[in-house]
Protein backbone atom coordinates (compact mmCIF):
# COMPACT_ATOMS: atom_id res chain seq x y z
CA UNK A 1 0.00 0.00 0.00
CA UNK A 2 1.18 3.29 -1.29
CA UNK A 3 -0.22 6.67 0.17
CA UNK A 4 0.31 9.89 -2.04
CA UNK A 5 -0.39 13.11 -1.09
CA UNK A 6 -0.97 15.93 -4.18
CA UNK A 7 -1.51 19.84 -3.91
CA UNK A 8 -5.28 19.92 -4.37
CA UNK A 9 -8.60 17.50 -4.16
CA UNK A 10 -9.23 18.05 -7.48
CA UNK A 11 -5.48 16.36 -8.80
CA UNK A 12 -5.68 13.94 -6.31
CA UNK A 13 -9.29 12.64 -7.62
CA UNK A 14 -8.04 12.80 -11.18
CA UNK A 15 -5.13 10.82 -10.67
CA UNK A 16 -6.61 8.37 -8.68
CA UNK A 17 -9.44 7.90 -11.24
CA UNK A 18 -6.38 7.12 -13.92
CA UNK A 19 -4.35 4.73 -12.59
CA UNK A 20 -7.93 2.70 -10.53
CA UNK A 21 -6.63 4.45 -6.70
CA UNK A 22 -8.54 4.97 -3.75
CA UNK A 23 -9.12 8.75 -3.25
CA UNK A 24 -9.64 9.40 0.35
CA UNK A 25 -11.90 12.43 -0.84
CA UNK A 26 -9.56 15.05 0.34
CA UNK A 27 -5.97 15.51 -1.14
CA UNK A 28 -4.63 12.06 -0.96
CA UNK A 29 -4.71 8.59 -2.65
CA UNK A 30 -3.84 4.72 -2.09
CA UNK A 31 -2.13 2.88 -4.03
CA UNK A 32 -2.08 -1.33 -4.03
CA UNK A 33 1.64 -0.92 -5.70
CA UNK A 34 3.18 1.95 -6.94
CA UNK A 35 3.88 1.88 -10.80
CA UNK A 36 6.10 5.00 -11.16
CA UNK A 37 5.61 5.40 -14.49
CA UNK A 38 1.88 5.47 -14.51
CA UNK A 39 2.08 7.53 -11.74
CA UNK A 40 4.40 10.33 -13.77
CA UNK A 41 1.77 9.72 -16.81
CA UNK A 42 -0.97 11.11 -15.03
CA UNK A 43 0.48 13.44 -13.15
CA UNK A 44 1.18 15.30 -15.89
CA UNK A 45 -2.36 14.73 -16.96
CA UNK A 46 -3.97 15.92 -14.19
CA UNK A 47 -1.59 19.22 -14.28
CA UNK A 48 -0.50 18.33 -10.55
CA UNK A 49 2.18 20.95 -9.41
CA UNK A 50 3.26 18.87 -6.66
CA UNK A 51 3.17 14.87 -4.97
CA UNK A 52 4.66 13.16 -1.96
CA UNK A 53 4.57 10.01 -0.35
CA UNK A 54 3.53 10.21 3.54
CA UNK A 55 6.64 8.54 4.45
CA UNK A 56 8.77 11.31 2.36
CA UNK A 57 7.33 14.30 4.20
CA UNK A 58 9.76 16.71 5.98
CA UNK A 59 9.44 19.96 7.08
CA UNK A 60 10.72 21.24 3.54
CA UNK A 61 8.12 20.09 1.48
CA UNK A 62 5.16 20.64 4.29
CA UNK A 63 6.48 24.09 4.29
CA UNK A 64 6.41 23.98 0.95
CA UNK A 65 3.06 22.94 0.44
CA UNK A 66 1.96 25.77 2.90
CA UNK A 67 3.47 28.37 1.06
CA UNK A 68 2.12 27.07 -2.23
CA UNK A 69 -1.41 27.76 -0.32
CA UNK A 70 -2.34 24.20 1.00
CA UNK A 71 -3.58 24.34 4.53
CA UNK A 72 -5.68 20.80 5.00
CA UNK A 73 -3.07 17.64 5.83
CA UNK A 74 -4.89 14.74 6.15
CA UNK A 75 -2.98 11.38 7.48
CA UNK A 76 0.56 12.06 7.97
CA UNK A 77 3.05 10.59 9.75
CA UNK A 78 5.54 13.03 10.88
CA UNK A 79 6.87 11.13 14.18
CA UNK A 80 10.22 12.51 15.47
CA UNK A 81 10.28 15.07 11.98
CA UNK A 82 12.06 18.65 12.16
CA UNK A 83 9.16 21.30 11.51
CA UNK A 84 10.75 23.45 14.20
CA UNK A 85 10.32 27.68 13.29
CA UNK A 86 7.70 26.60 10.57
CA UNK A 87 4.73 29.42 10.10
CA UNK A 88 1.80 27.45 9.43
CA UNK A 89 -0.84 30.13 10.69
CA UNK A 90 -4.46 28.67 9.87
CA UNK A 91 -3.68 25.39 8.87
CA UNK A 92 -5.54 22.31 9.46
CA UNK A 93 -4.09 18.61 10.35
CA UNK A 94 -6.02 15.92 10.55
CA UNK A 95 -5.24 12.55 11.86
CA UNK A 96 -1.45 13.51 11.81
CA UNK A 97 0.93 11.76 14.00
CA UNK A 98 3.93 14.44 15.23
CA UNK A 99 4.89 12.95 18.23
CA UNK A 100 8.58 13.07 19.38
CA UNK A 101 8.11 15.90 16.75
CA UNK A 102 10.59 19.13 17.07
CA UNK A 103 8.17 21.85 16.46
CA UNK A 104 10.10 23.98 19.15
CA UNK A 105 9.03 27.92 17.85
CA UNK A 106 6.38 26.99 15.57
CA UNK A 107 3.85 29.47 14.43
CA UNK A 108 0.25 27.62 13.86
CA UNK A 109 -2.15 30.93 15.11
CA UNK A 110 -5.83 29.96 14.46
CA UNK A 111 -5.09 25.87 13.79
CA UNK A 112 -7.52 23.46 14.08
CA UNK A 113 -5.82 19.98 14.69
CA UNK A 114 -7.77 17.07 14.55
CA UNK A 115 -7.20 13.18 16.28
CA UNK A 116 -3.44 14.35 16.05
CA UNK A 117 -0.70 12.82 18.07
CA UNK A 118 1.60 15.52 20.06
CA UNK A 119 2.72 12.49 22.64
CA UNK A 120 6.31 13.60 23.17
CA UNK A 121 6.88 16.83 21.23
CA UNK A 122 8.91 19.38 21.48
CA UNK A 123 6.60 22.70 21.70
CA UNK A 124 8.80 24.82 23.49
CA UNK A 125 8.18 28.82 22.82
CA UNK A 126 5.33 27.75 20.42
CA UNK A 127 2.69 30.47 18.85
CA UNK A 128 -1.03 28.41 18.65
CA UNK A 129 -3.42 31.93 19.87
CA UNK A 130 -6.86 30.88 19.26
CA UNK A 131 -6.18 27.15 17.84
CA UNK A 132 -7.86 24.59 18.45
CA UNK A 133 -6.47 21.22 19.94
CA UNK A 134 -9.95 19.71 21.46
CA UNK A 135 -8.89 16.37 21.91
CA UNK A 136 -5.28 16.42 21.03
CA UNK A 137 -3.05 13.62 22.70
CA UNK A 138 -0.28 16.07 24.41
CA UNK A 139 1.19 13.56 26.82
CA UNK A 140 4.80 14.55 28.02
CA UNK A 141 5.05 16.93 25.62
CA UNK A 142 7.84 20.06 26.20
CA UNK A 143 5.46 23.65 26.26
CA UNK A 144 7.45 25.76 27.77
CA UNK A 145 7.32 29.02 27.10
CA UNK A 146 4.56 28.24 24.99
CA UNK A 147 1.40 30.77 24.26
CA UNK A 148 -1.71 29.82 23.17
CA UNK A 149 -4.22 32.13 24.22
CA UNK A 150 -7.59 31.72 23.93
CA UNK A 151 -7.00 28.67 22.50
CA UNK A 152 -9.80 25.43 22.67
CA UNK A 153 -7.93 22.55 24.59
CA UNK A 154 -10.82 20.90 25.67
CA UNK A 155 -10.79 17.05 26.35
CA UNK A 156 -6.99 17.64 25.71
CA UNK A 157 -4.43 15.31 27.54
CA UNK A 158 -1.83 16.51 28.84
CA UNK A 159 -0.33 14.46 31.04
CA UNK A 160 2.92 15.05 32.87
CA UNK A 161 3.50 17.54 30.15
CA UNK A 162 6.02 20.31 30.95
CA UNK A 163 3.85 23.67 30.50
CA UNK A 164 6.15 26.30 32.70
CA UNK A 165 5.99 29.95 31.78
CA UNK A 166 3.14 28.53 29.03
CA UNK A 167 0.67 31.40 27.83
CA UNK A 168 -2.83 29.85 28.48
CA UNK A 169 -4.92 33.09 29.38
CA UNK A 170 -8.58 32.78 28.29
CA UNK A 171 -8.17 29.46 26.71
CA UNK A 172 -10.73 26.69 26.86
CA UNK A 173 -9.46 23.75 28.94
CA UNK A 174 -12.22 21.84 30.39
CA UNK A 175 -12.12 18.15 31.07
CA UNK A 176 -8.83 18.43 30.43
CA UNK A 177 -6.52 16.08 31.73
CA UNK A 178 -3.37 18.13 33.35
CA UNK A 179 -2.21 15.27 35.80
CA UNK A 180 1.45 15.55 37.34
CA UNK A 181 1.81 18.95 34.71
CA UNK A 182 4.58 21.42 35.94
CA UNK A 183 2.73 24.63 34.96
CA UNK A 184 5.30 26.40 37.34
CA UNK A 185 4.75 30.06 36.52
CA UNK A 186 2.05 29.39 33.90
CA UNK A 187 -0.49 32.26 32.93
CA UNK A 188 -4.38 30.88 33.33
CA UNK A 189 -5.93 34.27 33.70
CA UNK A 190 -9.54 34.14 33.10
CA UNK A 191 -8.74 30.31 31.44
CA UNK A 192 -12.16 27.69 31.82
CA UNK A 193 -11.00 24.96 33.74
CA UNK A 194 -14.22 22.99 34.34
CA UNK A 195 -13.72 19.69 35.53
CA UNK A 196 -10.51 19.62 34.89
CA UNK A 197 -7.90 17.10 36.02
CA UNK A 198 -5.24 18.97 37.71
CA UNK A 199 -4.39 15.86 40.47
CA UNK A 200 -0.20 16.04 41.27
CA UNK A 201 -0.15 19.28 39.15
CA UNK A 202 2.97 21.81 39.89
CA UNK A 203 1.20 24.99 39.75
CA UNK A 204 3.21 27.21 41.80
CA UNK A 205 3.17 30.93 41.53
CA UNK A 206 0.97 30.30 38.46
CA UNK A 207 -1.69 33.56 37.64
CA UNK A 208 -5.33 31.42 37.67
CA UNK A 209 -6.83 34.85 38.42
CA UNK A 210 -10.53 35.01 37.50
CA UNK A 211 -10.35 31.52 35.98
CA UNK A 212 -13.08 29.04 36.41
CA UNK A 213 -12.32 25.88 37.95
CA UNK A 214 -15.56 24.41 38.85
CA UNK A 215 -15.81 21.05 39.59
CA UNK A 216 -11.86 20.35 38.56
CA UNK A 217 -9.55 17.75 40.64
CA UNK A 218 -6.67 19.05 42.21
CA UNK A 219 -6.08 16.97 45.13
CA UNK A 220 -2.50 17.15 45.93
CA UNK A 221 -1.53 19.59 43.80
CA UNK A 222 1.30 22.07 44.35
CA UNK A 223 -0.49 25.87 44.21
CA UNK A 224 1.93 27.57 46.64
CA UNK A 225 2.48 31.10 46.24
CA UNK A 226 -0.78 31.00 43.21
CA UNK A 227 -2.77 33.96 42.09
CA UNK A 228 -6.71 32.99 42.62
CA UNK A 229 -8.03 36.18 43.41
CA UNK A 230 -11.55 35.72 42.29
CA UNK A 231 -10.93 32.28 40.75
CA UNK A 232 -14.36 29.89 40.86
CA UNK A 233 -13.65 26.66 42.52
CA UNK A 234 -17.17 25.46 43.63
CA UNK A 235 -16.92 21.78 43.95
CA UNK A 236 -13.60 21.61 43.60
CA UNK A 237 -11.75 19.16 44.92
CA UNK A 238 -8.56 20.56 46.48
CA UNK A 239 -7.71 18.07 49.03
CA UNK A 240 -4.08 18.13 50.15
CA UNK A 241 -3.02 20.61 48.19
CA UNK A 242 -0.38 22.99 48.91
CA UNK A 243 -1.83 26.54 49.03
CA UNK A 244 0.66 28.07 50.75
CA UNK A 245 0.98 31.75 50.57
CA UNK A 246 -1.68 31.92 47.98
CA UNK A 247 -3.76 34.61 47.08
CA UNK A 248 -7.81 33.51 46.88
CA UNK A 249 -9.21 36.70 47.71
CA UNK A 250 -12.86 36.92 46.39
CA UNK A 251 -12.48 33.27 45.36
CA UNK A 252 -15.90 31.59 45.24
CA UNK A 253 -14.71 28.08 46.74
CA UNK A 254 -19.00 27.38 47.78
CA UNK A 255 -18.62 23.17 48.87
CA UNK A 256 -15.02 23.05 48.38
CA UNK A 257 -13.08 20.04 49.35
CA UNK A 258 -10.30 21.61 51.23
CA UNK A 259 -9.76 18.64 54.16
CA UNK A 260 -6.15 18.50 54.79
CA UNK A 261 -5.14 21.33 52.35
CA UNK A 262 -2.31 24.01 53.51
CA UNK A 263 -3.52 27.24 53.66
CA UNK A 264 -0.80 28.58 56.16
CA UNK A 265 -0.88 32.62 55.30
CA UNK A 266 -3.03 32.36 52.56
CA UNK A 267 -5.27 35.36 51.63
CA UNK A 268 -9.16 34.17 51.51
CA UNK A 269 -10.22 37.67 52.26
CA UNK A 270 -13.90 38.22 50.98
CA UNK A 271 -13.42 34.26 49.50
CA UNK A 272 -16.71 32.73 49.85
CA UNK A 273 -15.74 29.41 52.06
CA UNK A 274 -19.48 28.37 52.77
CA UNK A 275 -20.11 24.77 52.66
CA UNK A 276 -16.60 24.19 52.05
CA UNK A 277 -14.73 21.24 54.15
CA UNK A 278 -11.90 22.80 55.85
CA UNK A 279 -11.68 19.64 58.45
CA UNK A 280 -7.78 19.40 59.09
CA UNK A 281 -6.49 22.10 57.14
CA UNK A 282 -3.53 24.67 58.27
CA UNK A 283 -4.91 27.71 58.00
CA UNK A 284 -2.45 29.59 60.53
CA UNK A 285 -1.53 32.76 59.68
CA UNK A 286 -4.22 32.77 56.69
CA UNK A 287 -6.07 35.84 56.61
CA UNK A 288 -9.72 35.47 56.88
CA UNK A 289 -11.34 38.47 56.76
CA UNK A 290 -14.51 39.06 55.80
CA UNK A 291 -14.81 35.61 54.42
CA UNK A 292 -17.98 33.53 54.40
CA UNK A 293 -17.43 30.65 56.41
CA UNK A 294 -21.44 29.81 56.66
CA UNK A 295 -21.79 26.05 57.09
CA UNK A 296 -18.16 25.17 56.53
CA UNK A 297 -16.56 22.05 58.31
CA UNK A 298 -13.43 23.53 60.15
CA UNK A 299 -12.80 19.93 62.35
CA UNK A 300 -9.38 19.67 63.52
CA UNK A 301 -8.31 22.82 61.12
CA UNK A 302 -6.00 24.84 62.55
CA UNK A 303 -5.93 28.75 62.97
CA UNK A 304 -3.34 29.55 65.08
CA UNK A 305 -3.07 33.55 64.21
CA UNK A 306 -5.33 33.64 61.76
CA UNK A 307 -6.62 36.80 61.11
CA UNK A 308 -10.50 37.03 60.50
CA UNK A 309 -12.14 40.48 61.22
CA UNK A 310 -15.96 40.06 60.31
CA UNK A 311 -16.07 36.86 58.96
CA UNK A 312 -19.38 34.94 58.74
CA UNK A 313 -19.14 31.58 60.99
CA UNK A 314 -22.01 28.49 61.58
CA UNK A 315 -19.29 25.71 62.16
CA UNK A 316 -16.66 25.90 64.08
CA UNK A 317 -16.51 22.03 65.66
CA UNK A 318 -13.25 21.39 66.95
CA UNK A 319 -11.34 24.23 65.00
CA UNK A 320 -8.02 25.36 66.72
CA UNK A 321 -8.64 28.74 68.06
CA UNK A 322 -5.50 29.16 69.90
CA UNK A 323 -3.51 32.73 68.38
CA UNK A 324 -6.26 34.07 65.87
CA UNK A 325 -5.61 37.51 65.32
CA UNK A 326 -8.67 39.59 65.53
CA UNK A 327 -9.50 42.44 67.50
CA UNK A 328 -12.88 40.73 67.89
CA UNK A 329 -11.86 37.21 68.82
CA UNK A 330 -13.70 37.05 72.61
CA UNK A 331 -16.97 37.66 70.45
CA UNK A 332 -16.42 35.26 67.82
CA UNK A 333 -15.13 32.31 70.32
CA UNK A 334 -18.34 33.14 72.67
CA UNK A 335 -20.54 32.64 69.27
CA UNK A 336 -18.68 29.42 68.03
CA UNK A 337 -19.35 27.83 71.63
CA UNK A 338 -22.73 28.84 71.84
CA UNK A 339 -23.00 27.36 68.40
CA UNK A 340 -21.59 24.22 69.29
CA UNK A 341 -24.51 23.46 71.90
Amino acid sequence: MVDLLFNSPQVAQKVAWMVGAKWDGCNSICLDSLEQADVQTALGLAGAEWCLSYASCSNTSLARSYAKGKRYFHHLDLEGHDISGANLDGVYLSDVNLSAANLSGIKMENAILKSVNLGYADLTAAVLDDASLEGVDLYRANLKGAVLKGSNAKNTNLEAANLTDINLSGAMLGDVNLTDANLSGANLVCADLIGAELGDANLFCANLNGANLRDANLTDANLSLAGLIGAKLSGADLSGANLFHASLNDSNLNGANLSGSNLSGADLSGADLSGADLSGADLSYAWLDDANLDGATLDDANLDGAKFDGVAIANWKKALLLGVHSSSWRRLITKAISLLW
